[in-house]
């Protein structure tokens, strides 16, 4: 019986000179490996740095990088190895926020040239923390080493936030979740997609061509009368089909008809 793996949240294709990089899933240390039902052995991680180098060494061809993030964060330290490779990419690179950046997943995108994020998609920015155990001395340590931490993780967001360190450290303590357009307004985002807005000038583009009641009689030009035309004649496919019908003997004759007359005008 063929052995099933696990199927991956992280992934990647090259397109052209472009490499694409998708992390869909939790941020996890090489160490972390996962046991396989299927297989009945542990699995390396989907998203590590290690996956993150072996990409990129496999397709050093690629010119720019473009990163999609839908992750609820993981492991800081491995967050920060990934965003190390990343930023020592020599080529153009754009992350684009697809659904949410969460804890450790929101430092990718603050060492890329572009950051695109969905209108409805969230950051989550906020302290690190651990589990820790030990008499008290231990445990002010631990605490201590925790703040000494959150100096070089702000380095990281105060790259590209504009509203200073103090109100950075507020928002962090607060746990914050950020919309689009928070997260523009602090510089984390350079661009936010939404719905394409109407253009105005196309409001006409779906009208009859030859409406009578906004079309003079010397507007009706051959060009017009084809893209009418064209709209009614059906495709090959449809029109074999359509012949075949023994219930209409006379369709190939009515569908001959138009096509004929379409090839004059």
């Amino acid at each position: 019986m063929k052995q099933k793996r696990k199927q991956p949240s992280f992934s990647f294709r090259q397109s052209g000179e472009t490499l694409e990089l998708y992390i869909y899933d939790e941020i996890k240390s090489d160490k972390d490996k996962e046991f396989n039902w299927s297989t009945w052995s542990y699995d390396d991680p989907e998203v590590s740095a290690k996956k993150v180098r072996e990409i990129l060494e496999s397709n050093s061809n690629a010119k720019a990088l473009d990163i999609y993030v839908n992750s609820n964060g993981g492991d800081v330290f491995e967050a920060y190895a990934m965003a190390s490779l990343i930023q020592r990419f020599s080529g153009y690179k754009t992350c684009y926020i697809d659904g949410m950046a969460a804890s450790a997943a929101s430092l990718i995108p603050m060492v890329c040239d572009k950051v695109v994020m969905a209108s409805y998609a969230s950051i989550l920015i906020h302290n690190m923390w651990t589990v820790a155990c030990g008499n008290a001395k231990e445990l002010r340590e631990t605490a201590d080493m925790l703040d000494d931490l959150m100096k070089s993780n702000r380095q990281l967001y105060l790259s590209r936030f504009n509203a200073g360190e103090d109100k950075l450290i507020e928002l962090m303590d607060a746990e914050t979740w950020l919309s689009a357009d928070e997260a523009k307004a602090y510089g984390l985002v350079d661009e936010i997609t939404s719905k394409k807005e109407e253009d105005p000038s196309d409001e006409d583009e779906d009208e009859d061509p030859l409406n009578e009641e906004d079309t003079d009689d010397d507007d009706v030009t051959e060009e017009r009368i084809r893209e009418a035309l064209a709209g009614i004649i059906v495709s090959q496919k449809k029109a074999s089909s359509f012949y075949a019908r023994k219930d209409v003997p006379d369709a190939k004759a009515k569908m001959d008809f138009f096509k004929r007359f379409a090839e004059k005008i």
